[in-house]
This record gives C-alpha cells, structure tokens and sequence, in this order.
C-alpha cells in the first residue's frame, strides 16, 4: 500500500485524534490568516490611496531638520540653496514627465491696474497679504511667477486650464520674451484681453531702516531709486479649477486670491531684473561675486516635478534625495490620507505581533501535540520498523497525515480569517476616521508645500475607507502557506526526529 493510501486510512480510523489536530491547526491558522490580511490590506490600502493621488512633488525645506541641527549647534546652520542645476538633474530622473520652478518678483507695480479681490470668500478677521493696497498708497503690487518650462506644470496637472489664446512657446521661454498669461478673473476685473499689453512697472525703492517700515512713507517717489517699464503681450488667459467655498479657511482664501491674480512670465523677464537690482545697490555685486551668482540674489520657488505614474513617487523620493543638498525633502500630496495613516500604522504594528507570536506557537504546540501523538502510536511505528519497513516511509506517511489535514485546516483558515481582518480593520479605521472628524486638525504645511501652490487633493472619510481592500493577491496565499506549513513541518520533524532515532525494540519498550 502506498503511503497516501495508508495515511488516508490512518485518518479514517482515528477521527477524534485527526479533529483535534485539525481544530488546532485551524485556529492558530486563522490568527496567521487575520495578521496576512490585515498587512496585506494596509499594502493594498496605501496603492489605492497613492493611485488617486495626482503624481506631483516638490521639493520642500524640512524645518524640522533644520531646527535639530540649530539645536545642536549654536554657531548656526548654512543652508545650500536649490540651484536650476539641482533641479533639471532631479528632473533628468526616468521618473519625471515634466518639471518646473518659478522665480518670483513682487517689486512689479501698477498705478491703473487692480487685483482681483472676492470679498464673500473672507470669514472672521481679515489680514491678508491679498488685500487691495491701492487704496491705502495709491500703488498697486503684483505678484509675478516665471516659469521655466513652456507647457506650464500648473496648466498640465490641471490646477489651471486655458480657456484663450495658447502657452508660451520654448523660444520665448529661453530668450525671455515679453509673454504674459493671465487669469479670467483679472482680465475681466482690468478690461484686458487676448493679444493687448499689459504694462508694469519694476520699482525699486530704497531698503527701510530695520524695524521702520511704513507703507505710506516707503512707496513714494522720494524713496524711488530705480523705475523700469515692462510692456507684456498677452498672449493666453486662463481660469482655475479652485473651490469658492465661503467656509474655507485663511490660508485656502489667500491662497485663492494669489492665483487669481496670478501672472505667467518666462523667468528670464524676471531673472533680468538682477541687472537694474545691481545698479540700484552697486554694493551687492560685491557681497555675492558677480552678476552670475543668481541663487543667491533668486529664491527658486515653487519646484513641480510631474511623474509619469504616482506609483513611482518611492523610486523618485528615493533617488532625488541623494541628490538634494541636506534640509531638503521630497513633498507630496499624502496628507489628503493624513487620518488613515495614525490607523494603518497601528494596524500593521498589531499585525507583525500577530504574526510572530503566530508562529512561535505554532511550532511551540504542534511540536508538544506531534511529540504526544507520536508516543501514542509508538507501538504502530516500531511494528513497521520491525516488519522491515524504511523509517523514511514511515516518515513519510505520518508527515503525510499531518500535512493532509493542515491543507484543509490552512485553507479554511484563510478564508475565515480573512473575512474576520476585513471586519476588524474596517471597525478600526471607521472609528479612527469619525473619532478625528470630531476634532480639528491642523494641516501642516511646510515651506515649498503643495498645498501652499494650490494643489489640494481632498479625500472624505467614506472615500478613504472605500480604498480599504484585504483581498490577498496570489503570491500573499502563497506567502502564507509557506509561512504556515513551514512552520508545521519544522514542529513535526522536531518530534520525528526524537522519535525515529529509537531502534524499533526500544520504540516498543517505551
């Protein structure tokens, strides 16, 4: 007779000891089972999350590192600047489908024209960089962004869309024509449309001393130091894709006024303003070395990389920060998910104990309970042993039984303990979510933040959970009945081992 055959009929003729095993193993099975789901759901949670992410990232200043390092020396912190260098080899990664930075000016002011300004957004107190100042110093600022790259990072991801004219071409960007895009709302609010001028002035006025800085009494013409004339051809007008929700806080309502008034140049336009800047304070070019010295007179701002696939942010972060100077990091949109987080870190810390304590006691009480059926049958061992049987098909068939009634007790434990991971994490992360939706959470934007750009990606709390997936993929089964029978097999060779070493005279004497 075969060992199968033999092992099945061994199984028939002693269901009491083939229940208790099976119960055994299936329970320490399904604990196995709902520490695989639970790890495999948080795995698939976080694609899902990621996967509804839009694929942007910019570079940000880790405030945190800085304040440790100033902590730990008092002498101070040199902070390496973002250089246009750092940036385009960052954006030379495979990763990247287009990137940007822009250079800001707000020394570009006007006498006839106006920023659009939404009062019905404001709530509560209001002291906003956005307000009017026309009124107060009959001079009006604006807020000018450059932009490196002709298709617009802001444009393709969707945060603006156009609805006249075109973009910038790559000539007008490299030789910093005088091409202007601006919003609907400001072509509107000054009478401006497709293909007119639109006049600014670059001033200059001479630096306050420390601490006196009054509006009134620092842009007048007595304080002038420098005038210079930009006409920009308007060459594209865009309208946003922003809420105007009246409930929104300070920071969405400035951040609404800021792109509304918004205005497109190729950063070289801005970039030329070095040379007026060191003709009005002549003392500077000495300070920084020369005209080249760019970084330092520029603060790059607003660096958008665009990934071809949200996916590949891991890939990206991980290879963009061997190239970012120290203090630097990697921004994403992740705090959309922020109040899933707190419960999937939890979970997955549950999940491993669960685990490990798993198997321990797997191969702890089937390693007993092997080692006490085995004494019980050593009368039917040594009798084989003694009929001339190999002790490796005794082996065999006993090993065989064992690993019968596990496959069926591991695959009903799958199933079960899977279903029981789906209720219990579900049950966590709704708690979680509703418990924080009581409480008021402070988003946390740094420096450089996406949200700061006016990207914002938001989730609700049944979105969040729907994402929610603990269904395993094939190589998480096959995860776990190698985690499983490996560790049965390990309990039984240790009492096979002790067993089988006996001669079968002995084994019988036992």
């Amino acid at each position: 007779m075969s060992i199968s055959k033999r092992a099945v009929v061994c199984l028939v003729r002693n269901p009491q000891r083939s229940v208790i095993l099976f119960t055994i193993i299936f329970l320490l099975a399904v604990s196995m089972a709902v520490a695989l789901s639970i790890a495999q759901g948080i795995v698939n949670t976080d694609n899902n999350l990621r996967r509804s992410l839009p694929p942007l990232v910019s570079l940000a200043f880790n405030q945190d590192a800085f304040n440790q390092k100033l902590y730990e020396n008092e002498a101070g912190v040199y902070i390496e600047p973002i250089s246009p260098a750092i940036i385009r080899e960052i954006g030379e990664l495979p990763y990247v489908r287009l990137f940007d930075y822009a250079v800001y000016s707000e020394s570009f002011y006007s006498h006839e024209l106006v920023r659009v300004f939404k009062a019905d957004l404001l709530v509560g107190d209001i002291d906003h960089c956005s307000l009017p100042a026309q009124g107060i110093i009959g001079l009006e600022w604006f807020s000018i962004k450059g932009v490196e790259n002709p298709l617009v990072v802001d444009l393709e991801s969707g945060l603006i869309n156009l609805v006249a004219g075109r973009t910038f071409t790559e000539d007008e960007v490299r030789q910093g024509a005088s091409v202007v895009i601006i919003s609907k709302d400001f072509s509107e609010v000054n009478q401006l449309f497709l293909g007119e001028r639109l006049v600014l002035y670059h001033k200059i006025f001479n630096e306050p001393d420390a601490g006196t800085f009054v509006p009134e009494e620092h842009y007048i013409e007595s304080n002038l130091l420098l005038s210079t004339r930009f006409e920009l051809d308007i060459v594209g007008i865009f309208d946003h894709t922003l809420s105007e929700d009246v409930s929104a806080g300070d920071w969405e309502v400035d951040n609404h006024h800021r792109i509304v008034n918004r205005i497109y140049v190729p950063n070289c336009i801005i970039e030329s303003t070095i040379y007026l800047y060191l003709e009005a304070f002549p003392h500077v070019e000495e300070i920084i070395g020369g005209v080249d010295e760019r970084d330092v007179v520029f603060d790059y701002q607003d660096i958008i990389f665009l990934l071809y696939d949200p996916m590949d942010l891991e890939y990206f972060r991980a290879e963009a920060t061997t190239i970012l100077p120290e203090m630097w990091m990697i921004n994403d949109l992740s705090n959309a998910y922020a109040d899933i987080s707190g419960s999937m870190k939890t979970m997955r810390m549950i999940a491993a104990r669960i685990m490990v304590g798993s198997i321990i006691a797997t191969a702890v009480t089937l390693g007993l309970l092997v080692l006490i059926f085995l004494r019980d049958r050593k009368t039917e061992i040594g009798i084989y042993l003694a009929l001339g049987e190999k002790r490796i098909r005794v082996m065999g068939q006993i090993v065989t039984e064992l690993l019968i009634i596990s496959i069926i007790a591991v695959t009903l434990a799958l199933m079960v303990g899977n279903t029981i991971a789906d209720g219990i994490s579900e049950t966590m992360i709704k708690s979680s979510l509703y418990h924080q939706a009581n409480e008021e959470r402070e988003l946390k934007l740094e420096t450089g933040s996406l949200e700061l750009m006016g990207f914002v990606h938001e989730m609700s709390n049944e979105q969040m959970i729907d994402s929610y997936n603990v269904s395993l993929n094939a190589s998480s089964i096959a995860l776990f009945y190698i985690i499983v029978l490996s560790s049965i097999l390990l309990a039984i060779s240790l009492s096979l081992i002790y067993v089988m070493h006996l001669k079968p005279k002995e084994i019988l004497l036992k």
